[in-house]
This record gives C-alpha cells, sequence and structure tokens, in this order.
C-alpha cells in the first residue's frame, strides 16, 4: 500500500500571483471592480456589469456588502484628515482664478422606507470654454470633484473641511457660493469662506420673490369689482401670474434691479428698453423693491437685493457673512462682493 506524504496549508502558486489572500474569494482587480462599479450605479447594475466585462459571478449582496465596506474605510481616513487639519493647521495648497462651491441637500429613501438628507458639496474650476470660430465666448465650470455625507447640517461643515483644503478654497483668488438660499449653506459658507460671491440659483431667486408678491397681491384690492369671492379669488391668481411672469423675464435677464415691478401695473411691452420704455418701466417699481423700516422679514427684491435672502433681527444674512479678513481667517481678506443671479447664474 502506497502512503501518501503529509500535506499542509499553503498558497497555490497562481494565487499569489493573482494576489489573493487567505480566506478571500475575489481578485485585488475585481473588488477594486466592485467598489467602483457599486458607487455609480445600483448594485444589481453592477453585478451584471462585472460578469460582462471581468467575467467573474457574485451575488448582488457581495457587491453591496464590499462597496459599503471600501466606504467606510474612506470615511475613517477623511476623518483622520479632519482632526489633522484642525490640530496642525497647515497651509492651504493654491487654488484657481475663479473657483464654484455649492453645497446642497437632497432627501433620499432608504432600504428601510426612512427619509434622510444627503448633504453634497460640489467645487470647480469656472474658466473660459473654446469657441467655436462665430460663436460668442461662453464660461464653463470644469474640473469637478463631490463630496458627500448624511449628516447633520454642524458636522457637515466640518467633515467638508478636508475636500475644502485639498481643493485651495482658502486661497482661490475668488469663490463664487451657488445655493439655494438655505440657512445652513449661508453658515457653511460663513464658515469655508465668509468673503464668497453669493448667487442664488434661478428657480429659488423666482420662488422666493413668487412668495413675496403673492402676500402682497391677497392685500392689494381689485381696479374692477367682481360679483363673488370666488371671481376675485379668481383675478387675483390672473395678476399674480401676470406679474409673476414679468418678473421672471425680469429676473432671467439680468434686469431686476429695478425691482420687479408692481403687482397692479399693466404690462409695458417695451419696459426696460429704450428711452420711453425705461421711464415707464421705472414708474412700475415696486414699493417692495426696498426694505420697509422696522420690516425685518421683508425680502429686498431689488436685483442687487436678491443675494440678500432672508433678513432676522434687522440683519441680512450675507452682511453676516461679511466679516474682515482677521475675524474670518480666510486667507483673501477683501470686501463683500455681490453677483446678482441674472448676469453669474447662467454662465455657471
Amino acid at each position: 500500500m502506497v502512503i501518501a506524504p503529509p500535506v499542509r496549508w499553503a498558497f497555490f502558486p497562481l494565487d499569489e500571483e493573482l494576489g489573493l489572500r487567505p480566506k478571500v474569494g475575489f481578485t485585488p482587480k475585481v473588488e477594486e471592480g466592485m467598489a467602483r462599479l457599486g458607487t455609480w450605479m445600483p448594485f444589481r447594475a453592477a453585478q451584471g456589469e462585472l460578469a460582462f466585462f471581468l467575467g467573474v459571478e457574485v451575488a448582488e449582496a457581495s457587491v453591496r456588502d464590499l462597496t459599503e465596506q471600501a466606504g467606510a474605510a474612506q470615511v475613517q481616513v477623511q476623518a483622520a484628515e479632519v482632526e489633522a487639519l484642525l490640530s496642525q493647521r497647515p497651509e492651504s495648497p493654491a487654488g484657481p482664478e475663479v473657483q464654484l462651491v455649492s453645497p446642497d441637500g437632497a432627501l433620499i429613501q432608504l432600504v428601510s422606507g426612512e427619509w434622510k438628507e444627503v448633504k453634497t458639496l460640489a467645487l470647480g474650476v469656472v474658466g473660459k470654454a473654446k469657441a467655436k470660430p462665430g460663436e460668442e465666448e461662453r464660461v464653463q465650470t470644469t474640473a469637478l470633484s463631490y463630496f458627500s455625507r448624511m449628516s447633520e447640517a454642524e458636522a457637515f461643515q466640518q467633515e467638508a473641511l478636508v475636500e475644502v483644503y485639498r481643493r485651495g478654497v482658502e486661497k482661490a483668488r475668488t469663490v463664487c457660493a451657488l445655493s439655494d438660499g438655505a440657512d445652513w449653506i449661508q453658515k457653511w459658507v460663513d464658515y469655508h469662506r465668509s468673503t464668497a460671491v453669493r448667487i442664488l440659483d434661478f428657480a429659488h431667486a423666482l420662488e422666493y420673490v413668487s412668495k413675496a408678491g403673492q402676500a402682497a397681491s391677497e392685500h392689494l384690492g381689485l381696479q374692477e369689482p367682481a360679483p363673488s369671492q370666488q371671481d376675485q379669488a379668481k383675478r387675483r391668481q390672473e395678476r399674480f401670474e401676470a406679474w409673476r411672469k414679468r418678473a421672471s423675464s425680469r429676473i432671467k435677464d439680468g434686469r431686476g434691479g429695478g425691482g420687479a415691478g408692481r403687482i397692479g401695473a399693466a404690462p409695458q411691452p417695451d419696459a426696460g428698453t429704450g428711452a420711453g420704455g425705461g421711464g415707464q418701466d421705472r414708474r412700475q417699481e415696486s414699493a417692495l423693491s426696498e426694505p420697509a423700516p422696522g420690516d425685518d422679514a421683508v425680502c429686498v427684491l431689488s436685483g442687487a437685493g436678491l443675494s440678500h435672502w432672508q433678513w432676522e433681527c434687522g440683519e441680512c444674512q450675507q452682511a453676516r457673512g461679511a466679516e474682515s479678513h482677521e475675524a474670518s481667517g480666510d486667507a483673501l481678506g477683501a470686501g463683500p462682493r455681490e453677483c446678482h443671479v441674472g448676469d453669474a447664474q447662467p454662465r455657471l
């Protein structure tokens, strides 16, 4: 009888060549592919793409588990970097001439059915795009990067420091903060770059102006009496819709500097253009374009005032952010700057 020689655990030569680790069923290349695809698309779709490109059959649950493990490891690495930045306070790297920062929040539904807000920071470099012969030169944002966390506003403000530092926000010559005007975003910008040019996106600019216009419309009388309350409400709504349409055009094409227009005024075809039209347009300007004394909750509706999104206790939020260089700690000690949404938003 032939006796087999004793055996022991050892790496198969091919395992070593493929980089396989003990008790791990995937090569580092497959694991990297699972994590990358798992962050770009649903896990089930990533499962199919892995099979197509790498010829490896993996379970959807495996893609989920490995992607979440990679994400948790990345969070730990970035959290350690934030602690180092706060304790060592190294010099900020150089930033671009013009930089875009855009924080925002979005609700997502978890597997459990619960809704949570994920906050995301987008950063980019604003520059001129190459124009074809005969085309008008335009501005374009490139080199975009993103940072997201499912965190409360105060925690996200601190967590984003790692990406803000990496992109050189402190040393950028000009920073444009594009947002929807939420209060937590204003505090975020105050913390990271208080001298940033604050730009309110067109959709929310129109929303805020419309809310103020709707409130004013409800308190204004009709030029002609209506037979019933229902008819009165209908006429007020029609009047408001006509005013909002004019206000939308003024904000979009940058003519909002003179106010959104009086709600009860008849539309002027040449409003804002030509010598005669300009005079008619000025007579339409709303009294709401200037804050009344003591009206601490009234939003400024003039074009320049669209960046003053909300008033609290008589103090504008943007004014709070316009601290001095010494007080804010920013590398750039310039004074506060404003940018009208109609001028800046389309270019970004």
